[in-house]
């Protein structure tokens, strides 16, 4: 019996570690060719090691390590990808950003520099624009999908030390829905995926220790006002709706969605993580 993906190329942004690597790892066990992309050769490494360990071969995952601010580098991913693999399926803007910089506490929108504002929009939102531009003649010629990974806090949950990444997945969801509209009469369908607390290195990455992660984790966890299931979701958690929105079986009557996966956080929880520290 086939794989749900065999035979199919995912290309996956942000895939080096984190949520973006349970994604990769979830359509490889499932028989898809995937591209990987991120900053790190070596994380990008250990993410094909871990997709070939759930059964892809060396040979269906194409590592491509670069800087998504730079144009060429987004030209070069979806070129290459449909060079290696000859076609392109599936898009998965995964990659994203909260800021420059992480600390336990974040500035609001008054005093957080737009520097900031500047680069979370950038890659949240212009690159996502960008490689859906560079991937669309491609996925016209396979009636292929996109899957924007958002975030709760685009709108369903309030945060004053998050504002420029809010407003930036706002605009991700935004363009999401323009996009379902315009490519639907090419045959490609486009949905997003909201996680809520996921455990994942992004903020580690960017600066925040992993006690603050922890005092993250703890606070949210124990508290049926923030997360009712009791617990931080998983990467796969995140993996299993994408791979739902990306085959053209199960979810070909859905399109301009952005799914919420998160707990119940976004039926109960007001505020998000630095503000939970703050009160603490």
């Amino acid at each position: 019996m086939a794989k749900q993906f065999e035979g199919k190329v995912v290309l996956i942004t942000g895939s080096s570690n984190g949520i973006g690597r349970g994604i990769a790892v979830h359509f490889a066990a499932r028989g898809a060719k995937v591209t990987l992309t991120g900053r790190s050769a070596e994380a990008l490494a250990e993410t094909k090691a871990e997709c070939v360990a759930a059964g892809a071969s060396e040979s269906d995952i194409l590592s491509i390590a670069g800087n998504l601010t730079e144009e060429p580098f987004m030209s070069k991913l979806v070129n290459d990808t449909v060079a290696h693999f000859g076609k392109l399926d599936v898009l998965v803007n995964n990659a994203g950003v909260t800021d420059k910089e992480m600390s336990g506490k974040q500035p609001g929108v008054l005093t957080q520099g737009l520097d900031s504002y500047d680069y979370i929009f950038q890659i949240n939102v212009r690159c996502v624009v960008y490689l859906c531009r560079e991937a669309t003649p491609h996925l016209e010629n396979t009636k292929g999908a996109i899957v924007n990974i958002s975030s709760i806090v685009a709108s369903d949950i309030q945060s004053a030390n998050f504002p420029y990444y809010a407003m930036s997945k706002s605009a991700l969801d935004s363009l999401t829905k323009s996009l379902a509209l315009e490519l639907i009469r090419k045959g490609i369908r486009v949905n997003g995926v909201k996680p809520g607390a996921v455990t994942s290195k992004i903020m580690e990455r960017q600066g925040a220790t992993r006690e603050v992660m922890h005092q993250v984790e703890t606070a949210l966890s124990s508290r049926f006002d923030m997360i009712p299931v009791g617990f931080f979701g998983k990467p796969e958690d995140i993996a299993h709706i994408t791979g739902f929105l990306s085959d053209s079986v199960q979810s070909r009557y859905i399109i301009g969605q952005s799914i919420r996966v998160d707990g119940g956080s976004s039926l109960v929880c007001p505020l998000l993580l630095g503000d939970v520290l703050e009160k603490k």
